[in-house]
């Protein structure tokens, strides 16, 4: 069962999350090609990763909204599903991205890192189905829940073509390493140029 104080915060993350999605969707339709299959794996890493994250944050929030919602089997479904949508894309990057080994090893971490998520989710479910009335593992999904949105912003900025947000991005662009692939940007696979 989830506790009743928990109500509002799943009420509001359903809606973020909804509208992320219809955003990311707007995002994808400006773009088509960027998403597409013929897309560089790593341009569509982001907006595969982006949407895996808001779209677990919205099914564990509906669910959780449900009377009488058993969180911990649920929480067991979209952490598996999370880490089977991982594993993926790990064999996708492994295949497709070895043309740049810098941005392999960058999505492969990008990638390892969400998994690591729906690893602790899946977790958190198996410790709810033991002890139903655990209120601390619900406050650890919650913070699973803020961190994917985190995580999915990110990568849906990234999607839209803006800079890196990252802290490793910065420094590069300071230290005069960073460079912004346009054929990625446009989904041609096109030539690495300065960023200006």
């Amino acid at each position: 069962m989830v506790p009743e104080d928990w109500h509002e915060f799943f009420v509001a993350t359903a809606t973020v999350a909804g509208a992320l999605i219809g955003l990311l969707f707007v995002a994808i339709s400006v773009r088509p090609g960027a998403a597409s299959r013929t897309a560089h794996i790593t341009v569509r890493l982001r907006s595969v990763t982006a949407l895996s994250a808001f779209l677990n944050t919205l099914f564990l929030s509906l669910l959780a909204l449900r009377p009488r919602a058993e969180l911990g089997s649920v929480s067991i479904a979209l952490g598996a599903a999370g880490l089977a949508s991982m594993v993926v894309m790990l064999v996708l990057l492994a295949g497709q991205g070895r043309d740049r080994p810098g941005r392999l090893a960058q999505g492969v971490v990008l990638v390892l890192g969400q998994g690591v998520l729906y690893g602790a989710q899946l977790w958190d479910g198996l410790r709810l189905l033991a002890r139903p009335a655990d209120v601390a593992v619900v406050d650890n999904l919650a913070i699973i829940v803020i961190v994917l949105f985190a995580l999915g912003l990110a990568r849906a900025w990234e999607f839209v073509g803006a800079d890196n947000p990252s802290l490793l991005g910065a420094i590069a662009r300071v230290a005069g390493g960073g460079r912004t692939d346009h054929g990625e940007r446009s989904g041609d696979g096109g030539a690495d140029r300065p960023a200006s």
